[in-house]
């Protein structure tokens, strides 16, 4: 909510972008928020992690959905990021485990290749984008 009260202050100053540092947990949380990484940030370092922890759940996922995935991993634009934040296929956790049993948790595709990599990036929110602004509404709740 503190990021939501950030964009909507930015809105009343003029303000037309936001720059971030996604590290940790905000890896995944920013893109579903709209964020988009720098196009340094998307070539080199997030599509590169996401592409490794893919490979991790080729168990898991059939082997058509993993070439879409893997076509969309190799797409240029860091816009893409919103449609890998989007992806909802359980997966095996790699780092998030149950407190009863000890069993690695499943966690949605999407939250795995953001957030269960090392990659950390840069990126910007634009105010002025109406695509930006859209997931952000939906992403809070607004719409």
């Amino acid at each position: 909510m503190v990021m939501a009260d950030l964009v909507d202050t930015a809105v009343r100053f003029g303000i037309n972008t936001i720059t971030i540092e996604a590290q940790d947990i905000g890896r995944y949380a920013w893109a579903r928020f709209g964020f988009v990484p720098d196009r340094s940030s998307w070539m080199w370092h997030v599509r590169v992690e996401a592409r490794r922890r893919l490979k991790m759940t080729s168990a898991e996922i059939s082997q058509p959905a993993l070439g879409a995935y893997g076509e969309v991993l190799d797409g240029e634009n860091p816009k893409l990021v919103r449609e890998v934040a989007s992806w909802r296929d359980p997966v095996t956790s790699i780092v998030k485990f149950n407190k009863d049993t000890g069993l690695p948790e499943k966690v949605p595709l999407g939250q795995a290749l953001l957030l269960e990599t090392q990659s950390q990036w840069y990126g910007t929110f634009e105010l002025d984008d109406p695509e930006t602004m859209d997931i952000f509404e939906r992403y809070v709740g607004r719409k």
